[in-house]
């Protein structure tokens, strides 16, 4: 996997917290390094409070319906094109137990390619 943009990769941080044992300055780490000296801060700074060298893991995306909620809201409106958005957030919430507003099923709905206009 590729390093994403703005994040320093583990060795570097390894090498800015090295000299920082043997008693050098910020600033002359951020020479020898050639980066900022706010980057070389913040580094040093993360490995003392949480004595953490690594990147955190990014956080998941909860998903609200699950995919066979999904596919039943699909199936719900190729039965009845005419359904509207409204009325199938009560349908919703009444037999799939899911409390949402309109316009988080309209996404769903958008996402699987489903709009409520059709072309000329």
């Amino acid at each position: 996997m590729s390093r994403q943009r703005g994040q320093t990769s583990i060795e570097l941080k390894k090498l800015i917290i090295k000299p920082t044992e043997d008693g050098k300055s910020v600033r002359e780490i951020s020479e020898i390094i050639k980066r900022s000296h706010s980057t070389v801060h913040d580094i040093i700074k993360r490995n003392k409070t949480n004595n953490q060298v690594e990147n955190k893991p990014k956080k998941a995306h909860i998903k609200i319906f699950p995919e066979a909620d999904e596919r039943y809201l699909v199936r719900k409106v190729k039965v009845n094109p005419f359904l509207r958005v409204p009325k199938l957030a009560i349908i919703a919430e009444n037999e799939l137990g899911e409390k949402d507003s309109p316009s988080t099923i309209r996404n769903v709905l958008h996402k699987k390619n489903l709009t409520g206009r059709k072309a000329r």
